[in-house]
């Protein structure tokens, strides 16, 4: 690749801190999902706020989407010293095994309260935990049936790294680092690195229209991984971040204010027309891209570095994902009871769903050599029980 990539590096910590700050992220997100309109959560405010179904609209589009990205560009330095044996053994013990404890584990407290809080049904917690195994109607549901709930984006990993591996070796290591190098070169040209990448997204669409997971498809979700690996392979796509960062991210930034300021609060727009065409092609895809280009910019510029706290913050940001979902509906639940204002209640589920979940992880996760593992870290010696 003309001895310009990115070799001499295992890891760029601002894709680290980008990663851990999208995770924190879910905090404030998740938690407006109690409150906003339109749409069932595990738990639900009796009263509902129109700004804190702005602020999802607002960020949906893009943050799960950058989520893949990050997790594209964590492969290009994971196999840059593991064989892709190796590779997929380890997205094995990382992915599948926190997916599958997540299931037994996670997820059923969920449907749990799913179930009191969107159903007339008042079963014991045996008897939804029994009921969630043998209701498979619609993983998509919040009325106690099996779903994998937040986990999917861990399930969705799992299986797109078995099916890139492959590719990505040979792009790594083999003669598909032409497609890398094209592309590298042809991000000397402004705006390239923006137009390539979100031609490749809006023709994706054009075929295989958007579904309701973060209004992306699987094979959309894959194309923001295969993406985000190409993204950090050379120092050109770098330095062609590095130059236009900033006017990315703030086009970005006014295309989702748009696409927000357009979207109905309630359904979408009855008939299609130009008000569909910006929302869910150029003001969704160009926009998306433009805010992970400028955030992948802003954080290659001020976060580059380790940090006091990068090494703890990096190891806690998986469990953290796993955790903090279920923190927000335990807590949500008892609190939406309360004769208090949405923001008072919003600002109590975020800020208690924060601390009880690092309290979790730093508790019950971190310090277990035996219990590291199904969170996806590694093993650790330790307490053993």
């Amino acid at each position: 690749m003309d001895g310009r990539a990115l070799e001499t590096r295992t890891r760029r910590y601002d894709i680290d801190w980008l990663r851990i700050a999208a995770v924190l992220l879910l905090i404030p997100f998740h938690t407006a999902r109690v409150f906003n309109v339109g749409e069932q959560f595990y738990a639900k405010n009796e009263q509902l706020s129109t700004a804190l179904q702005h602020f999802i609209v607002f960020v949906a589009p893009w943050h799960m989407s950058l989520l893949f990205v990050l997790a594209g560009a964590a492969s290009w330095f994971a196999l840059g010293y593991r064989t892709g044996g190796r590779y997929a053994g380890e997205r094995l013990k990382r992915l599948l095994a926190p997916f599958l404890f997540g299931l037994v584990v996670i997820i059923p407290p969920q449907a749990y309260f799913g179930m009191l809080t969107n159903t007339a049904q008042d079963r014991s917690w045996w008897s939804q935990y029994v009921y969630f195994w043998t209701h498979w109607e619609n993983p998509d549901n919040y009325v106690g049936w099996w779903t994998p709930g937040h986990l999917w984006f861990i399930l969705f990993l799992f299986v797109y790294a078995l099916l890139a591996v492959g590719l990505f070796v040979g792009m790594r290591r083999g003669g598909g680092h032409r497609v890398i190098d094209w592309f590298a070169a042809a991000c000397r040209i402004p705006g390239m690195v923006i137009l390539i990448p979100a031609a490749l997204l809006l023709a994706q669409q054009a075929l295989v229209p958007m579904d309701d997971i973060s209004g992306q498809t699987p094979v959309g979700f894959f194309l923001l991984f295969l993406i985000g690996f190409v993204m950090v392979a050379d120092d050109r796509v770098t330095a062609a971040i590095d130059r236009q960062w900033w006017w990315a991210l703030a086009l970005g930034v006014a295309a989702m204010a748009m696409r927000t300021a357009l979207w109905p609060a309630y359904e979408d727009f009855p008939d299609p027309g130009w008000q569909d065409a910006v929302v869910n092609w150029l003001g969704y895809q160009i926009g998306l891209w433009m805010v992970i280009v400028g955030l992948m910019g802003l954080f290659h510029r001020y976060a580059d570095r380790k940090g006091s706290a990068y090494a703890y913050a990096t190891e806690a940001a998986y469990p953290f994902y796993i955790l903090h979902q279920t923190v927000i509906v335990l807590l949500a639940y008892l609190v939406v009871q309360w004769g208090v204002g949405i923001p008072l209640k919003f600002t109590l589920i975020a800020t208690s769903s924060f601390l009880l979940t690092t309290a979790v992880y730093e508790v019950a996760v971190r310090r277990w050599r035996v219990v590291r593992p199904l969170f996806g870290m590694k093993p650790k010696r330790g307490r053993t029980s």
